[in-house]
């Protein structure tokens, strides 16, 4: 049998010889992730604070090597607070990994930017009281670019959500989402508007009847 740190070991290696390609990155995110998840209080505990102490400062780093680091780190913390729920964890994780989330939209690296909004949709559905309302919330006090962040990471807890728990998991959310949706629908920016009608989209496959109610009204 392989212990977890051992096995931790070896999934961070394989980043150093996996390409640069996002996917190969999200896949060694996952996996670190689920046995994250799985291993002992005490391991998950060790884990979380050392991925804090990694992001504190929402920093971007000059070298490539370094930057792969973070991004894996960024996406791990996200799937992560998919399975459980962040909240949970002692020191306030889910709320500074918030902060860290919300500080990388100002990196100067799109891949941490995406990485970022991935991470903070996907923790959403663990810990959705202190992720949903802040997503929403900053969605009407930030620039189109952010807006487009937080509409990228709304999309990735809505899919995420159907994922873990089919349409109903996302139900009770439909009145603090919609709102939002409705005033970005008609945004000056095609690319908020494109993000807008994803969400819609996705949301129409989870909750047909309510979606397309609300869809007549709107036209």
């Amino acid at each position: 049998a392989v212990d977890f740190s051992s096995l931790l070991s070896l999934l961070r290696q394989n980043l150093e010889k996996a390409s640069s390609s996002k996917h190969a990155i999200e896949n060694v995110a996952r996996c670190t992730a689920v046995i994250t998840a799985v291993t002992t209080p005490e391991n998950r505990a060790g884990v979380v604070s050392e991925t804090l102490t990694a992001l504190d400062g929402s920093k971007t780093p000059a070298d490539t090597a370094t930057l792969k680091q973070v991004q894996l780190a960024i996406l791990m913390s996200g799937d992560l607070g998919r399975i459980i729920d962040l909240g949970t964890v002692t020191g306030g994780a889910a709320e500074k990994f918030l902060a860290i989330y919300m500080g990388y939209f100002e990196s100067e690296s799109e891949d941490l930017k995406n990485a970022a909004a991935y991470a903070l949709g996907r923790a959403a559905v663990g810990s959705q009281s202190v992720f949903l309302p802040a997503i929403v919330q900053a969605l009407e006090s930030n620039s189109q670019k952010k807006q487009y962040l937080l509409l990228s990471a709304l999309r990735a807890f809505i899919q995420c959500s159907y994922q873990q728990s089919g349409g109903e998991g996302v139900a009770a959310s439909l009145p603090v989402i919609m709102p939002h949706l409705e005033k970005h629908c008609s945004d000056s920016e095609e690319g908020v508007r494109t993000m807008v009608a994803e969400c819609m989209g996705s949301l129409v496959c989870m909750q047909p009847a309510a979606m397309l109610e609300k869809l007549c009204q709107m036209a």
